[in-house]
């Protein structure tokens, strides 16, 4: 029977305010201020100021919640009790009431505790919150339930389940019986016997029973206070628990976030990047992670930690990652050597977000101390424009290196020597025109000055320097010293000394090939070349322009339909078709010459769908029909008839209608009799099937291809295909791809990427279809298979692609046809002549190399200062003309430049009240997240011709259109000729900022600007 403290010394002030002394650590690990405020009768500007602390810093906002309860205990003590007891935090009434009829669950959830701790890393990158939350409802306020929904939704389900092992504890001393519950419900076994695993082998290799201390004198209760003050014997041993800072800017109450590294039961860090072997994820006694390095590794070290500019170049699994955090923390502890220069600070930058966000994890894992604080930032955080209001008390800082350009390029940082050191991820794309290299530009000019007090130290991690167009080794050689002078950069960190160690460590997979058929002239493809062929005698047919470049350039049409020369032959003429001038442009919505608007139209949208189909005949070569006719119906964006279709849009509508139906007959053939099976998914199919049986079911495999196109069919067809193998379709395959395009063009968000790799390193899913987004970072440590489908890149992705099977014993197979098997011995023999210039490049003598660098610098820097006078020049011969817009594809008008304005530099509106009547719009389906101050919306199309035109947003609660410029033509009022622009900054014409009266405009004298959200509140 629980022993409970008698009502009359609860309800003493003098034991209340006792106990909420003694629980005072209690409440700094797991209360959250806002869970009971609304229960007490603080002052309101009280209230506000813990709110405003709590988003902050927790600890802080708690802290001075219980000054202002102490500060008046007659109110609000008791006040704080019932609140307490309101939102059900059961350390605190434990200790209040001197339950102990909980002992035995104590001790139970203690043991759980312990070990789930230990493979919370593993639990956090496996595990998808939403499949176990709403069992765990009983241990969560509503408001973390709707906090770990809403960001996994938002960012990332790993996101998810950080604040998910925060909310966890904060009720109960025995969450972990709740959690295991949860976990066995949504997995199964699969996590729970490792858990039980862990906890069988601790009790197998351990003395005494769970009370006793640990063998380095350290115990600790579940919880700070959980067990009567007056029978502390009762301590349940648990192995403490390292704080892994996250910093308080993230906006959640993470300052007591723990972090836990994985167990050494073979699972290794889930880090995008962190090449690391299993037995490397060592721990110290607190069960951080060491950075304990092998001698190949500091062998990578040496020369960064004598403060020299490096890159470090190293195969993928190597454990580069690693090193750059020996690099760091090393770079940091030398701060006392450093005070004459200033306070040191590291900026790690990543080329995507989500290697920033696995590269932040991994700094939280190993150096997310209290020591230091690390702050994690990309494109899509709204804080990224705050970056120079956040440096003095940041540490390092994990982001994608557009933020930092940016900020230099509106003087919000004046100068890289605000940091002392910057590593660069990748750094093989220090090139033209990548981010990168505008940083290190600016690094150059600095440098070049002798005006700065210092430079940041550079270091860059890549698998692969590459070589560009190089033919000859020393061609190789230079563009390898362009690289190291783009960088500042002379020392080559490569193995040497411990190549042996190197050979061991990292396992190189077993690289195959298989031939792929190619121009397989089955009927499909005998229907669509048709197809094309029909258009194409159309398009002679309607050219009556007398335009001497579309007619050479329907003369000159190739002959493959299915070749690449013939995908740009089609561009070059909807291109044309583009220029054409129908006759004297104005405002309004009629041309002098319809007939030849027409004309025109007709060309450009015939051209167009050629374009789609040469593309349709590539994907025919290597997935089912009906993945064809998907295709096409999606790209083609075939609708319902409308009054105003043109007669073009009529025949081309009959011709996709007629070979679909075709298409569609010869589909069910192929599902009738195996013989109609794409011989490519059949070679496909028995490669995987073959590797899986020697390898074992467990394994993981990736497949790569070229086209989103074909990763969405491929998973497909593993999944739904009537004769694909039963042992392909239990691998649950699903597709991966890039965040760049929309989700109408297959592209993924962030959150989406995160899941489906949660769900592959979980085992849940077990073969990826990956697009080219998944060559660089993407870091499973389970995949031992990968297949290259008719799909290879440069010498770099080569060797990146090899890079992904990272279990000892892997398999690489590029299966091609005759010109990708070609392209890829190129590829092989191009890192060969790279591996080759590296070892010519370190024989020299540094003299010699410092020499050419420098002579490298200067030619850089020349370039740049004819570029940026090139460029003043273009900007002070900006006109200031009118000109309109007009459909690129109907030519009919969208705006005016009167009515143009620009919005945050790159948003360029039309304020133009009547433009909505000359589009039509298309609402996202799930609101898109913030930023910048623009909330996107939505898309816009012709209203005549349903080609793009943009996209609408909210900017300060107003909705605005936004255009594209590649979907228009720009007509001189003057001159009356039309141009082409694909950028917004080549518009040879001034566009006024947005103002205050243009918001008026907008909406007119009698108009209210609110948002519907305003007017109801």
């Amino acid at each position: 029977m629980a022993c409970k403290v008698p009502e009359e010394t609860q309800t003493s002030l003098t034991y209340q305010i006792g106990m909420i002394e003694i629980c005072r650590s209690t409440f700094e690990k797991y209360l959250r201020p806002a869970t009971v405020l609304d229960n007490m009768d603080l002052e309101a500007t009280m209230k506000e100021r813990i709110r405003a602390q709590e988003s902050l810093e927790r600890q802080k906002a708690v802290t001075t919640l219980l000054e202002a309860v102490l500060g008046d205990p007659e109110k609000n003590v008791p006040l704080f009790i019932y609140a307490l007891r309101q939102t059900g935090f059961e350390h605190f009434f434990d200790v209040f009431e001197e339950d102990t009829s909980n002992a035995e669950s104590n001790t139970k959830a203690a043991r759980y505790e312990m070990f789930i701790l230990m493979l919370e890393g593993e639990l956090k990158d496996k595990i998808i919150p939403t499949e176990i939350i709403d069992d765990l409802k009983p241990i969560l306020s509503d408001r973390d339930y709707e906090l770990i929904r809403n960001l996994e939704t938002e960012r990332s389900a790993h996101d998810a389940c950080q604040e998910l092992f925060l909310a966890m504890p904060r009720k109960t001393p025995r969450w972990s019986l709740h959690f295991m519950n949860a976990l066995y419900k949504a997995y199964g076994s699969q996590f729970t016997d490792k858990i039980h695993n862990v906890s069988d082998s601790d009790e197998t290799g351990s003395s005494g029973d769970s009370g006793e201390e640990s063998g380095d004198g350290e115990a600790s209760t579940v919880s700070d206070c959980v067990m009567s003050t007056r029978t502390q014997q009762q301590t349940v041993a648990k192995v403490p628990v390292a704080e892994v800072f996250v910093p308080d800017i993230e906006m959640q109450e993470e300052s007591t976030h723990t972090e836990q590294s994985e167990s050494d039961s073979g699972r290794q860090p889930a880090s995008e990047s962190m090449e690391m072997s299993d037995d490397e994820t060592e721990k110290d006694r607190t069960g951080k992670q060491d950075l304990d390095l092998r001698q190949y590794q500091l062998e990578l070290a040496e020369n960064a930690v004598k403060q020299r500019n490096t890159i470090i170049c190293a195969p993928t699994g190597s454990g580069k990652t690693r090193v750059a955090l020996y690099i760091v923390k090393d770079h940091l502890e030398k701060q006392a050597e450093a005070e004459a220069d200033g306070k040191r600070k590291v900026v790690f930058l990543a080329r995507t977000v989500p290697l920033v966000t696995q590269q932040y994890k991994t700094f939280c894992q190993f150096l997310g101390d209290k020591k230091y604080k690390i702050l994690k930032l990309s494109g899509e955080d709204e804080r990224s424009k705050l970056l120079h209001q956040l440096l003095d008390d940041i540490d390092i800082i994990v982001m994608t290196p557009m933020i930092l350009e940016n900020q230099m390029k509106d003087a919000k940082i004046k100068s890289l020597s605000v940091f002392s050191l910057i590593v660069l991820d990748e750094c093989h794309h220090t090139r033209k025109g990548e981010p990168y290299n505008k940083l290190m530009i600016r690094y150059l000019k600095q440098k070049s000055k002798q005006k700065s007090k210092r430079l940041p130290q550079i270091v860059g991690l890549t698998a692969s320097l590459g070589v560009e167009k190089a033919t000859v080794d020393e061609e190789a050689i230079d563009n390898i010293l362009k690289l190291c002078a783009n960088m500042d950069a002379p020392y080559l960190s490569t193995v040497q000394a411990h190549i042996d160690e190197l050979q061991e460590k990292v396992p190189v997979p077993d690289e195959k090939k298989v031939k792929l058929t190619e121009n397989r002239l089955d009927h499909a493809r005998k229907e669509l070349e048709n197809a094309m062929k029909t258009i194409e005698d159309q398009l002679i047919d309607i050219n009556d322009l007398n335009n001497r470049k579309i007619d050479n350039l329907l003369m000159k049409r190739p002959t493959k339909r299915n070749s690449q020369s013939y995908g740009q032959w089609a561009v070059q003429l909807r291109n044309e078709a583009r220029l054409v001038q129908t006759g004297t442009y104005s405002s309004h919505d009629r041309d002098i010459e319809p007939r030849k608007t027409e004309m025109a139209r007709g060309i450009f949208e015939m051209a167009d769908q050629l374009f789609k189909y040469n593309a349709a005949l590539e994907i025919h070569e290597y997935v089912r029909i009906y993945d064809v006719v998907d295709y096409l119906q999606k790209e083609l964006n075939i609708m319902e008839p409308r009054q105003n279709e043109s007669r073009t849009d009529e025949e081309l509508s009959k011709i996709f209608t007629s070979l679909k139906k075709k298409l569609i007959r010869y589909e069910q053939k192929r599902k009738d009799d195996p013989k109609f099976d794409n011989p490519n998914l059949k070679v496909l199919a028995k490669t995987l099937t073959d590797l899986l049986e020697a390898k074992g079911s467990d394994s993981r495999a990736i497949i790569f291809v070229r086209t989103r196109a074909t990763c969405y069919a491929l998973t497909n067809w593993l999944n739904e295909d009537e004769r694909i193998d039963p042992q392909l379709k239990d691998l649950k395959a699903m597709a991966f791809t890039g965040a760049g395009a929309n989700e109408e063009e297959g592209g993924m968000t962030q959150n989406e990427q995160d899941k489906v790799i949660a769900k592959f390193k979980s085992g849940q899913v077990k073969l990826i279809v990956a697009t080219s987004v998944a060559e660089e970072g993407l870091d499973i440590p389970e995949c031992n298979i990968v297949l290259k489908y008719n799909h290879v890149g440069n010498e770099i992705t080569t060797l990146q692609t090899r890079g992904r099977s990272r279990k000892a014993g892997g398999t690489s197979v590029l299966l091609g046809c005759d010109k990708t098997q070609q392209k890829e011995t190129l590829n092989l023999a191009r890192a060969a002549m790279m591996e080759r210039a590296v070892r010519e490049i370190l024989k020299m003598p540094f003299d010699r190399i410092q020499r050419r660098i420098s002579k490298q610098q200067e030619e850089i820097l020349l370039k740049e200062a004819t570029k940026e006078v090139v460029q003043q020049h273009q900007l002070q011969q900006k006109l200031q003309k009118r000109f309109i817009l007009k459909c690129g594809s109907c030519k009919s008008f969208c705006a005016h430049s009167k009515d143009l304005r620009v919005i945050n530099d790159n948003q360029h509106v039309v304020i133009d009240r009547e433009f909505e009547g000359r589009i039509e719009v298309r609402q996202f389906g799930e609101p898109k997240k913030p930023f910048d101050g623009i909330t996107m919306t939505g898309r816009m199309q012709c209203k005549v011709c349903r080609r793009e035109w943009g996209v609408m947003f909210l900017y300060q609660q107003v909705s605005f259109h936004s255009l594209g410029i590649k979907h228009f033509i720009v007509v001189d009022e003057e001159t009356n000729q039309p141009k082409y622009y694909k950028k917004w900054f080549e518009l040879p014409y001034t566009i006024r900022n947005i103002s205050t009266e243009d918001f008026k405009t907008r909406f007119g004298p009698g108009d209210d600007c609110r948002s519907d959200e305003e007017e109801e509140g």
